[in-house]
């Protein structure tokens, strides 16, 4: 199977989102693809903003413990997914930013031993 690249990624966010119903159907360039793009645009302190909240929920739902990390294993990358909310008229309601794992790049029996996927 062949891995999916970071282009990818922000559109499979981009589809989930607007098939969650957070988004309108809009160009896919509509926001940026990589945090490098998010600090070069105009719109940069509202992604800034976005991104803070993002850290901020992360904290307080204590979804991660810090570890350290044996000298002969690599932390798992991470990126930023960013994607914007409308309202009933186009405009703008909120500006989100996800951070996920690269999640991809574990290997079985290494980085991991199970998985779980929870189901309602």
């Amino acid at each position: 199977m062949e891995q999916l690249n970071e282009e990818d990624f922000a559109n499979l966010a981009s589809i989930q989102s607007y098939l969650a119903g957070d988004r309108m159907p809009v160009s896919p360039n509509d926001f940026p693809r990589s945090l490098k793009e998010a600090k070069a645009e105009a719109e940069w302190p509202e992604w800034k903003r976005a991104m803070d909240e993002e850290i901020h929920t992360i904290q307080e739902m204590g979804t991660y413990t810090l570890e350290d990390l044996p000298k002969e294993r690599e932390a798992i990358g991470s990126k930023w997914v960013f994607s914007k909310k409308y309202d009933e008229n186009g405009n703008v309601s909120r500006y989100k930013a996800q951070l996920v794992a690269q999640g991809y790049s574990q290997i079985l029996g290494v980085d991991f031993y199970e998985t779980f996927a929870p189901v309602a």
